[in-house]
């Protein structure tokens, strides 16, 4: 907190007028539920925000590498000597140094802090392969009978539910042929093949089960083509669904 209100002086003259531009910023990249006082998240009465909004802020500093490699580190040191001093993150997802208890190799960053007026609040990340999800946790209390802090309880229980249980999923393959029609005055062939013009990759249950779960719709321009046909032409498309929910789409061209 220290830190935040020097670099407030520094870098806005004053508390005020740094809490002013974080409120510009904030405008800027559509908080429009929030408005700070000061740069601590220290409790005033006047101060709020939303966990859709802080969504925003996160997904904006879930891309500034250099964040999310210090906001992820367990422990820093600065000083030398005497004036050594080590500091620890207080996210113990992220950090086994004070305790293992909610400790979780996926995730990285991004704050932790509380309150007595808002509880204990989490901003995190879990990235796993090709996937990232942020998890926020607002309001949070002290369980005294299982000894734990919710908020981080909570949150490593979000992240592990969603890296456990969904990963990408291809519904539509462009290597697939989806019909063949027949051709028309064709010279040495009486048809072609149509095959997706992409393939779709989609967030999906683990359990699903592509043949039995996705249904498609596939919509021809034609029944029946006539010669010539050329490789690359939009004879239709296709589309996947998943619980009358359409997933993904995709042209049907001759192969």
């Amino acid at each position: 907190n220290d830190a935040a209100v020097t670099l407030a002086f520094e870098i806005g003259g004053s508390v005020e007028e740094f809490a002013d531009r974080m409120n510009q910023k904030a405008a800027e990249m559509g908080m429009t539920h929030t408005v700070f006082k000061n740069p601590t998240g220290m409790h005033h009465k006047n101060m709020v925000s939303t966990v859709s909004d802080i969504l925003i802020l996160a997904k904006y500093a879930f891309n500034m590498p250099q964040f999310m490699r210090f906001s992820s580190l367990p422990k820093y040191e600065i000083g030398e000597g005497a004036n050594r001093r080590v500091i620890h993150n207080r996210n113990y997802l992220v950090s086994s140094t004070l305790t293992s208890e909610y400790y979780y190799a996926p995730a990285k960053g991004m704050n932790a802090g509380s309150t007595y007026e808002s509880g204990a609040c989490l901003v995190t990340a879990a990235s796993e392969k090709n996937l990232n999800y942020i998890c926020i946790v607002m309001g949070c209390q002290y369980d005294s009978e299982k000894n734990q802090v919710l908020s981080y309880s909570d949150a490593k229980t979000l992240l592990k539910f969603a890296l456990e249980n969904y990963v990408y999923t291809r519904v539509i393959d462009s290597k697939d042929i989806v019909k063949e029609l027949p051709v028309a005055l064709g010279k040495d062939v009486d048809y072609v093949s149509a095959v997706p013009d992409k393939s779709c990759d989609v967030l999906l249950n683990k359990g699903i089960n592509i043949s039995d779960d996705i249904q498609y719709s596939v919509t021809l321009n034609q029944e029946e083509l006539t010669a010539p046909v050329q490789a690359g032409d939009i004879l239709g498309s296709v589309e996947a669904y998943y619980q009358g929910k359409k997933l993904a789409s995709a042209n049907l061209i001759a192969k």
